[in-house]
């Protein structure tokens, strides 16, 4: 230690000057370490002036490791802080003085510090970065091995970072994109510029991914090579994305181009064509080039731009996404085009408007269908008004002629007592009921197809309906030797809101035609309902027949009008081929449905539904008392009788003279007016289609004289369904010709005093049933010994037989009253009741003579039959 000792006053003295002016950092400190000398380098690095740091303890100033250690350990790295505050490190070598201080010389090793902390936290972030990174990241050699990869790249591909290390990059590359990727390195290699590059992976079991690849060379100081780096970022999803948005678009190409429609894209402002479809420029006969830039006013027709204009401002300000239009195009050549135009409106994500779809539909064949369409209806509504017309003139011009045959032949049956004249005029009868019939069912069709037909519902007694239209087919029925029967369900309500007239007359031809197409078996009527929740409800009617069935090919077309089962049944049983046609249509009208089940060989059933039935009370039933007969005449009376047709007014005449009336005559309107001025009648007959002066107007005239005068109209001209013409609604009464003569007496029977000496005229309780009988007078009087049998008697006529003749007395068939007849004389004997069996007599001698004026009065005394028995069977004792 003696030999390396320093003498620092000696050494301070002899190196002073080589220590001040040397870059070395030098410092001399003692053995209390307090700082002897530092050059002037060392006190640059403290900023201290020379005289500072002398005497200084040397901890003060630097900060070394570790405190204690011995001067001779000095040597070491040591930090500190400048005045300025700045940081250096400092790296100093000891070398011992004999009096125990140290000599220490060194070096500034703070920019070196500096240096290696930066190169250190530049390899932290580069390997936060490379290992961190969601892109794959790659380092390569010149040869295009990999040296490196991080966790995203290799995770990429499926594959570990171990398995990647070491292969060539055209084995991670696919195949057929090898060659791309060698012009594009070659590239790179020339260029010396980074790119990027779309190309192919192939990763774990084979699958393959779409990487958007960048690559660039880094160089060594000297420029010379040192690797590859190559980053690559997974694109799959978004070439898929492409690819399907690229097929999309392909796809709308395709479909915009080959629509058969109409298809355009417009500016939404200022609504100019910027795409339009060969449809588009076919339909308008101009090319599709010619059309782009081009307004959609400038080809739209100026009477539908207005109407366009508003409907795209309404687009726009978002009041509705879309619109349709029917308007007029102007094609190249001036031609008007009708088109369908459905408008919607594309809108970018932030809401701002973008373009305007439209399609077009070329309608102009369409529009000029419906024209077409329009025009037929029209000739069809004219040529419908023009039917009513003529069947209004028809029905005139048919009932005329027929109100004289069939009058006449009553008149006539009254004058003849010649039976086979008599059967004569029966046929005539016969013969013209049924042309009557015809033309009413006619009639009833028209004016139901023409939605003519008004349904008046009224409280009905369904019950009673029903036995009345069993009561009408039951001779007929017993006649074929079939069961007619009637079954009601224990729950139907009796009385039901229901339009009475038009279901009589609808089950009257269901149950007629079931009896008539019946060899053998039954005919029922059923009638059930089903209870619905609002208190109504549902009515069913079936009428059921065992009759031959009717064919499936046959049951499609059984509704239709003039259509019966098959010649056959035309040729025997006769008929319109009306009454299931208009059957139908007045179930609907009546909103309900007719119904149709057969088979051949088992029958057939007709089904009514009628929905939403009302139940009445029984103070709702509107009960008609039965009628007696009308007196056949009165005592006096003036009638005048206007129709330009002298057939009718003879008809009139003679039904009016037989009466007992006096008659005047008058051949049209202006007469009439002038005979009820001058003659003064106390009643008027007015036909309604006159010549000079029709009817209604002179009605209309007659009122302003006589106003409280009684005008009847005699019209031929009905609507359907029978009905007179609306035109008859300012008179008193209405009679349709043929004229029914028992209408027209009961009508004149409220004007006129009936005569004392009238047959048909109502007898009192005053009447003694001992009076001998005159020679025109009822058969059978009642003696007081017979009293006992009319009681027993009357029960059984009252409950069965009264409703028989009620059919009988409308029907008026010989065999039915014939059979009749032979039935009251079997009950007279049975009950011994010698009035019934006269009675009986009577009716079945009219009948074998054809004495039809005698055969109405029998029948019209039957109810005064069964009150004198009633009346003798009250005053027993």
């Amino acid at each position: 230690m003696t030999d390396t000792a320093l003498q620092l006053p000696t050494a301070s003295a002899a190196w002073s000057p080589v220590m001040e002016a040397s870059a070395c950092l030098f410092a001399l400190v003692d053995a209390d370490g307090r700082l002897v000398q530092a050059n002037a380098a060392l006190r640059r690095i403290l900023d201290a002036p020379p005289e500072d740091p002398q005497g200084a303890s040397f901890d003060d100033l630097f900060t070394r490791p570790p405190k204690d250690a011995p001067l001779r350990h000095w040597s070491g790295e040591y930090s500190g802080v400048r005045a300025t505050g700045a940081q250096f490190r400092l790296r100093f070598s000891a070398a011992v003085a004999e009096d125990g201080g140290v000599l220490l010389s060194g070096w500034d090793i703070t920019p070196l510090q500096i240096v290696q902390q930066r190169l250190e936290e530049s390899e932290d972030k580069f390997s936060s970065a490379f290992f961190g990174s969601n892109q794959g990241i790659a380092f390569l050699d010149q040869g295009w091995e990999v040296l490196d990869v991080n966790p995203a790249f290799a995770g990429m591909l499926d594959l570990s970072t171990r398995a990647m290390v070491g292969q060539s990059l055209f084995q991670l590359v696919h195949p057929h994109d090898h060659r791309q990727l060698r012009e594009w390195v070659q590239a790179i290699t020339d260029e010396e510029v980074p790119a990027a590059l779309e190309i192919r992976y192939v990763g774990a079991v084979k699958r393959t991914l779409w990487g958007l690849t960048s690559l660039s060379m880094v160089r060594c100081p000297k420029n010379e090579f040192a690797r590859w780096i190559l980053h690559a970022q997974d694109i799959t999803d978004r070439k898929k994305a492409e690819w399907a948005q690229a097929e999309s678009e392909a796809n709308f190409r395709r479909a915009f181009e080959s629509s058969g429609h109409g298809l355009a894209l417009l500016s939404p402002l200022q609504q100019r064509f910027l795409r339009v479809n060969r449809t588009l420029a076919e339909i308008l006969d101009c090319p599709q080039e010619a059309l782009l830039g081009k307004s959609l006013a400038a080809i739209t027709h100026y009477a539908d731009r207005e109407n366009e204009r508003r409907q795209i401002q309404h687009l726009l300000a978002g009041e509705c996404e879309n619109f349709v239009i029917e308007k007029r195009l102007i094609g190249r050549s001036g031609k008007e085009i009708w088109v369908l135009a459905s408008v919607a409106l594309l809108r970018a994500q932030s809401g701002t408007p973008q373009s305007l779809v439209m399609q077009l539909q070329d309608i102009t064949e369409k529009r000029e269908y419906e024209r077409m369409l329009e025009q037929a209806k029209d000739a069809a509504e004219a040529a419908n008004r023009a039917k009513s017309a003529f069947l209004a003139n028809m029905s005139h011009e048919i009932r005329t002629p027929l109100n004289a045959i069939l009058g006449f032949a009553d008149l006539l049956n009254r004058e003849l007592d010649q039976p086979a004249q008599q059967a004569h005029l029966q046929i005539i009868r016969e013969a013209g009921d049924n042309l009557l019939t015809l033309i009413n069912d006619i009639l009833d069709l028209s004016k139901i197809e023409a939605e003519g037909m008004t349904i008046h519902p009224r409280p009905t007694d369904l019950v009673a309906l029903l036995n009345e239209v069993i009561r009408i087919f039951s001779l007929k029925a017993k006649e074929k030797g079939l069961s007619l029967e009637l079954v009601l369900s224990p729950e139907l309500p009796s009385r039901m809101r229901l339009d009475d007239q038009r279901l009589r007359q609808v089950l009257v031809n269901l149950a007629g035609n079931a009896v008539k197409f019946t060899a053998a078996g039954f005919v029922r009527l059923n009638a059930w309902t089903r209870a619905l929740d609002n208190g109504r409800v549902e009515l069913h009617l079936a009428v059921e027949d065992s009759g031959k069935g009717i064919a499936p090919e046959m049951r499609k077309n059984i509704f239709d009008a003039f259509r019966q089962q098959d010649e056959e049944d035309t040729r025997v049983y006769g008929g319109t081929g009306l009454g299931l046609t208009i059957s139908q249509r007045l179930v609907e009208a009546m909103g309900g449905l007719l119904d149709l089940s057969s088979a051949v060989g088992a029958g057939s059933v007709f089904e009514i539904v009628l929905p939403e039935v009302e139940i009445c009370p029984d103070e709702g039933l509107d009960v008609q008392p039965l009628a007696s007969a009308p007196p056949t005449r009165f005592e006096g009376g003036h009638v005048l009788v206007a129709d330009d047709v002298g057939n009718n007014r003879a008809l009139v005449r003679a039904v009016l003279e037989h009466c007992g009336l006096r008659v005047t005559e008058a051949v049209n309107g202006l007469q009439a007016v002038d005979a009820v001025r001058r003659q003064r009648p106390d009643l008027v007959l007015m036909d309604l289609r006159m010549p000079r002066m029709d009817g209604l107007t002179a009605l209309r005239e007659i009122r302003k004289h006589r106003p409280d005068l009684t005008v009847a109209a005699l019209t031929a001209s009905v609507t359907g369904g029978g009905g007179a013409a609306p035109a008859t609604s300012e008179f008193d009464a209405v009679f349709t010709k043929p004229l029914d003569e028992t209408q027209l007496l009961e009508f004149l029977a409220a004007h006129f005093q009936p005569a004392a000496q009238d047959p048909a005229a109502p007898q009192g309780p005053a009447a003694a049933p001992q009076q001998q009988a005159a020679p025109d007078s009822p058969p059978g009087a009642i003696s007081t010994q017979n009293r006992a049998a009319a009681r027993q008697a009357l029960a059984t006529l009252e409950q069965s037989w009264l409703p028989r003749w009620h059919d009988l007395a409308r029907r008026k068939s010989f065999k039915e009253i014939e059979q009749f007849a032979l039935d009251i004389k079997r009950l007279g004997q049975e009950s011994g009741c010698s009035a019934l069996h006269d009675f009986g007599n009577e009716l079945e001698f009219a009948t074998e003579k054809f004495d039809i004026a005698a055969l109405g009065r029998h029948l019209d005394d039957f109810p005064h039959l069964l009150e004198r028995l009633r009346q003798l069977a009250e005053t027993e004792t």
